[in-house]
């Protein structure tokens, strides 16, 4: 008999976010607020000691490593090793919204992003952000 194992299960954050549904709670006299057609786009990611709801601790990477591409394009790997950690969250954030992504990713053995920084320019793109 012959035993197939499935492959590992991987948890990454979105890239962009689905629309929202967002609200000024007031605004300046004189002024209107709209809703604009923005993309909201993978723009942060962190790894997290408990759940992000309570105000929990953001975890420091494990490993941090550069490669400069061809283009000038600096990539940026953080890893996180999570396997001895029992109340682990992967938390997504995204340009133009205050609306966050979490998930208790417990039970995996580490998280991984890519982040590519553009030289001279503030401009990032998060690549890859998966816990696996």
């Amino acid at each position: 008999m012959v035993t197939v194992s499935s492959p590992a299960q991987q948890i990454s954050c979105p890239n962009v976010l689905p629309e929202t549904v967002q609200s000024a709670k007031s605004v300046p006299d004189g002024w209107l607020a709209r809703n604009s057609n923005l993309k909201h786009v993978l723009n942060g990611v962190q790894i997290n000691f408990g759940d992000p709801q309570n105000a929990s601790d953001g975890a420091i990477y494990d490993t941090r490593k550069l490669q400069l591409e061809a283009n000038g394009v600096e990539l940026e790997t953080l890893i996180w090793e999570i396997t001895k950690i029992s109340n682990v969250y992967l938390v997504c954030t995204y340009f133009g919204t205050n609306v966050v992504l979490t998930r208790n990713v417990a039970g995996m053995s580490r998280c991984k992003a890519v982040i590519a920084h553009r030289r001279n320019t503030v401009n990032t793109e998060i690549r890859s952000a998966i816990c696996e």
